[in-house]
């Protein structure tokens, strides 16, 4: 469900008979308000929750793990629908606190510097389990503390070398009507991938390289 824009869900709820501004409920559901099931979706019609539970699969990665560091980061391991785990990291420094999500379950490049291509390539991750990343960091969040301020692509892979995804996420994380970002909060961190920069540049995402 959190591949989907808000365009493409409205013409599917409409498709199986029901209003198009339920589409606007499920958006206010999964991105303000952060539920973790279609249950939670209390102003839903029965018939609606039926068919979204049904058609589609909500969350993307949840947290198994959390540890804690002295200097106020928290480090996360998610489990992902397939069982496979990434990590994120959560920083904070002054008003800004900064998320490190992960866009691929190992890397393929083997730097030198990085621990996680040590460990092969498994697969990428879908855009909706790198936006989830993002959607359970937030619900560990106690209400009234500092929200999350910027996303870096900076945790496990190469994020330049799974684009459809990484693209698909930064549009819902900075789409006004779901988690409504400033691109300019958003940095993807790369290794160098020339045709991966070209496509971002191409995109028009105004994001920061």
């Amino acid at each position: 469900m959190l591949r989907q824009s808000l365009v493409a869900l409205t013409a599917e709820v409409q498709r199986n008979g029901f209003p198009g501004f339920r589409a606007k409920q499920v958006y206010h559901w999964l991105y303000k308000r952060c539920v973790e099931s279609v249950e939670q979706m209390t102003n839903l019609p029965c018939p609606v929750r039926e068919w979204l539970v049904a058609s589609y699969r909500l969350g993307g990665a949840e947290v198994v793990d959390r540890r804690d560091s002295r200097d106020g980061s928290i480090k996360l391991l998610f489990a992902l629908y397939d069982g496979r785990r990434i990590e994120a990291v959560l920083m904070s420094e002054g008003p800004r606190r900064t998320l490190c999500v992960s866009s691929q379950v190992g890397c393929s490049l083997r730097c030198r510097f990085c621990m996680t291509g040590m460990g092969g390539f498994v697969r990428n991750c879908a855009s909706d389990e790198i936006v989830g990343q993002y959607l359970a960091t937030r619900r560990l969040l106690p209400v009234g503390e500092r929200p999350i301020t910027h996303i870096v692509f900076m945790g496990m892979g190469e994020p330049l070398l799974n684009c459809e995804a990484v693209f698909g996420a930064i549009r819902r994380l900075t789409d006004p009507q779901a988690i409504g970002l400033s691109p300019r909060r958003i940095t993807v961190s790369t290794v160098g991938v020339v045709k991966g920069i070209r496509r971002l540049g191409e995109a028009n995402l105004g994001v920061n390289l």
